[in-house]
């Protein structure tokens, strides 16, 4: 979930070849405080001010570009952070940190240059990884996103089911669709020439737009409804703007599903709508406003014609009412 996410501002980064990655690693001073020692080799991108976005040495021929706050970085990581204890072996490998990376560059024999791309990992939305991706892309490779859908260079980019072994094996991690295995969802180019990339391997096809499942949706028409009145009721007085407040209210989503990686599962969703003393009937309130702002500030009925439409998709999203043609939400 993306409570209360804003895109941040900033500019392109301008690492266009492995020599720039390389030039800017060295040219960065290494970010030391007492709670990131000298050996986590912090070094940001761009802004001091934003560490977790930050290029790594890997080895003089690869170097990777994280974008931080995932289940995949080796610092900042709130999926390790949240656990009191961590157990044995609860940590990314170097061999998932690199295969993981949003974006890592390589220099092989007689000098190929070499990036991967990878998107987020599991099936939902990743704001901020889209933003890192737009801005540390070379020139030569540009980002697009249409129909919920990520493109390089038109070419499409799927999102992976490959997550850290530590993330896969946890016992609230059983039933879900990660694997500890590499899935391939990424592109790879060789930089041809300057600004110049050819892509380097086997398209992957975007799948296809799922439909609503009108007659499921059609059973719960009067609690979703019921549950917009009271979302609009209430929506003024949330603390949206507050991030410690919209984050205490995702852990404690997190913390009732008793697992860190997913949205809500559509089963819980549906008996929030349907039960008005569901325990995070509020907490999923906080993230429809959080996410849709317009219920907060109504003004017209362009505004009501609005809410309506943010609603519809939020809602079929969270209770997952889209399918696919194969039947799969």
């Amino acid at each position: 979930m993306a409570y209360g996410y804003t895109y941040p501002s900033g500019e392109h980064f301008g690492l266009n070849s492995f020599q720039d990655v390389v030039d800017r690693y060295n040219k960065v001073k290494q970010l030391v405080s007492p709670g990131h020692p000298r050996h986590q080799d912090i070094r940001p991108i761009g802004k001091r001010s934003r560490k977790h976005e930050r290029v790594k040495k890997i080895s003089d021929n690869c170097y990777v570009l994280l974008t931080g706050h995932n289940m995949a970085d080796d610092v900042f990581n709130w999926h390790l952070v949240r656990q009191s204890v961590v157990a044995a072996g609860s940590v990314v490998t170097p061999r998932e940190l690199v295969a993981l990376a949003p974006i890592c560059w390589r220099r092989g024999k007689g000098g190929k240059e070499t990036i991967k791309i990878r998107n987020g990992i599991g099936q939902y939305t990743h704001n901020a990884h889209y933003s890192f991706l737009q801005r540390a892309l070379p020139q030569g490779l540009s980002w697009r996103v249409k129909s919920g859908k990520q493109f390089v260079s038109g070419l499409y980019l799927p999102k992976t089911n490959y997550a850290p072994r530590y993330i896969v094996e946890r016992p609230q991690s059983r039933t879900s669709s990660l694997k500890a295995k590499d899935d391939g969802a990424a592109l790879t180019f060789i930089r041809a020439g300057h600004n110049e990339f050819v892509f380097d391997g086997k398209a992957h096809n975007p799948p296809k737009s799922p439909r609503v499942d009108r007659r499921l949706k059609g059973k719960y028409k009067k609690a979703i409804a019921d549950y917009l009145a009271w979302i609009s009721a209430m929506a003024p007085m949330l603390q949206t703007g507050d991030r410690s407040y919209c984050r205490k209210m995702r852990e404690e989503v997190f913390d009732y599903m008793g697992n860190y990686i997913y949205p809500i599962a559509p089963e819980v969703m549906l008996q929030i709508i349907t039960e008005p003393e569901h325990p995070l009937r509020l907490h999923m309130a906080v993230d429809f406003v959080s996410n849709y702002g317009t219920v907060k500030h109504i003004r017209s009925s362009d505004d009501i014609s609005r809410v309506r439409t943010e609603y519809n998709r939020w809602i079929n999203i969270r209770c997952r009412f889209k399918t696919t043609t194969n039947g799969k939400g």
